[in-house]
C-alpha cells in the first residue's frame, strides 16, 4: 500500500473516534484483575500505528539528531512545520514511546498527531490537499 494512503487511513481512523485503549480497567491504572501492581500501557488502533510507522520510516524519515532538534519545536505550530520538523517530531514519538508508555497516546488525545499527519500529507503531496 502507498505510504501516503496508509497515513490517510490513519487520519480517517483518528477522526472516526477512539484511537487508543489500555490493557487495564479503562482508568489507566490497573489490569482487568484489579491488580494495581500491573502496569498499564496503551494499545493503538492498527491503522494509526501503521500510519505512524509509514510517516517515520518512509515519508518523513528518521532524524538522527532529534534530541537536539526537538527542543525548538516543542512550542512551534505544527500546521507550518517543514518536512525536517516533521521528521524530528515523528522520530521523537517513535523513539520516545519506547521509554515513556503513553507518549503517542498523549499526542493522539490532544490532537497533535492528527495535525502532524495532516501536515505531512500537505508537505509530501502538495497537490492532493491536506487530507482534511
Amino acid at each position: 500500500m502507498n505510504d501516503l494512503r496508509t497515513i490517510r487511513l490513519g487520519i480517517e481512523a483518528m477522526r472516526g473516534g477512539r484511537s487508543t485503549e489500555g490493557n487495564g480497567d479503562g482508568n489507566g491504572d490497573a489490569a482487568p484483575s484489579g491488580d494495581s501492581n500491573v502496569a498499564w500501557w496503551p494499545h493503538y488502533d492498527r491503522r494509526i500505528f501503521d500510519a505512524l510507522y509509514a510517516a517515520y520510516n518512509h515519508v518523513a524519515g528518521p532524524d538522527h539528531d532529534y534530541m537536539s532538534n526537538i527542543e525548538p519545536l516543542r512550542e512551534a505550530p505544527i500546521p507550518s512545520a517543514s518536512m525536517s520538523d516533521l521528521s524530528t517530531w515523528f522520530t521523537y514519538l517513535m523513539r520516545g514511546d519506547r521509554f515513556d508508555d503513553g507518549l503517542i497516546a498523549a499526542y493522539i488525545e490532544d490532537g497533535r498527531l492528527l495535525q502532524m499527519f495532516e501536515r505531512l500529507v500537505e508537505v509530501a503531496d502538495p497537490g492532493s490537499g491536506s487530507g482534511r
